[in-house]
C-alpha cells in the first residue's frame, strides 16, 4: 500500500507577517533598518520587500474612489464653461445677465 504524503502545516513566521511588519513601521524607517528590526523579531525578508509593499501603499492612499480622473464631470465642465463666459463677458457684464436670470426665475416663481 502507497504511503500518504504528509505536508508541513503552513502557518505564520515566529514574527509574523512580513508584508504587515513593514507597513507598521515609520516611513522615515530606511530599508536597512527596517531589515534589522525585522530580524530581531524573527522575520526574514529581502530590502526588495520593503520597497514593494511601501511603493503599493503610496499607490492605494493617493486612489480616487468613484469616477476615474481625467474624465470632467458634466458640472465641472458647465462650471468651467461658465467660468470662461464671465472671463469673456467681464465681471461687470456677468453679474448684470445673473441678476436678470434671478429676476425671471422670481417672476416664474411668484406667478406673475
Amino acid at each position: 500500500m502507497a504511503t500518504r504524503k504528509t505536508t508541513k502545516k503552513r502557518g505564520r513566521k515566529k514574527g509574523g507577517n512580513a508584508s504587515d511588519f513593514i507597513r507598521k513601521q515609520p516611513p522615515s524607517m530606511s530599508p536597512k533598518d527596517i531589515m534589522a528590526a525585522g530580524k530581531k523579531a524573527g522575520i526574514k525578508f529581502s530590502p526588495n520587500l520593503v520597497y514593494a509593499v511601501r511603493s503599493s501603499a503610496k499607490r492605494v492612499k493617493g486612489k480616487r474612489r468613484g469616477r476615474r480622473p481625467g474624465r470632467p464631470s458634466a458640472a465641472s465642465s458647465s462650471e468651467a464653461q461658465f467660468r470662461k463666459l464671465v472671463v469673456d463677458l467681464g465681471l461687470g457684464r456677468a453679474k448684470n445677465l445673473i441678476a436678470e436670470v434671478e429676476q425671471g426665475v422670481k417672476q416664474l416663481i411668484d406667478g406673475v
